[in-house]
């Protein structure tokens, strides 16, 4: 009897010994790989379902990229156009002012060279308006329905404002003509 309590009190002090120091048997250490590896298993198809759905939000985050991208061209294609047509109306603003040279036949005909010159510079301003009508056929069909509606409305302003600058040209030209006819007839 003496001896097995012996024998369970050394094995005692020897197990406290291993705990105490960190050393695993390797009975003990299989079972604890052998339930890691249970673990691991079971949670493969979460982890696989996970790099799914991560894999599906960054495609959908790159189309969202690319459709926010093509609203940002659209959009500063718009602003480049509105630029242009306003300094090409206040150019004519200024040209049309006939008070200062009225009888200046140098000066009108200076005004029919800045014409001439607005003139060549529409193609500029047409690409302008093709490259934005362009985008904005684009972006209407990623675009909900109140922003389709706003797309169309902004469209229609720069047409608008287009027809404006054109008719503003005509007339000017032949507000300066009629003058500079008048004058030479003179």
């Amino acid at each position: 009897l003496n001896d097995t309590t012996e024998i369970e009190d050394k094995l005692f002090e020897t197990n406290k010994r291993i705990l105490d120091t960190g050393y695993e048997s390797f009975g003990y250490n299989y079972t604890i790989e052998s339930e890691t590896t249970d673990v691991s298993k079971k949670l493969q198809p979460l982890l696989k379902q996970l790099d799914e759905t991560k894999t599906m939000i960054l495609e959908r985050i790159e189309i969202a990229t690319e459709i926010k991208d093509r609203h940002e061209r659209w959009i500063v294609s718009g602003n480049e156009l509105e630029e242009w047509i306003q300094s090409v109306k206040e150019e004519l603003a200024r040209l049309s002012d006939l008070s200062t040279c009225e009888n200046d036949h140098d000066q009108l005909k200076k005004k029919i060279g800045k014409i001439d010159e607005l003139k060549s510079a529409k193609a500029t301003g047409a690409a302008r308006l093709d490259a934005t009508i362009i985008l904005a056929d684009q972006v209407q069909t990623e675009t909900n329905v109140n922003g389709r509606e706003l797309i169309k409305a902004e469209m229609a302003n720069q047409q608008q404002q287009w027809n404006e600058w054109e008719e503003m040209l005509t007339e000017n030209e032949l507000n300066i003509t009629a003058v500079l006819n008048d004058l030479e007839e003179y």
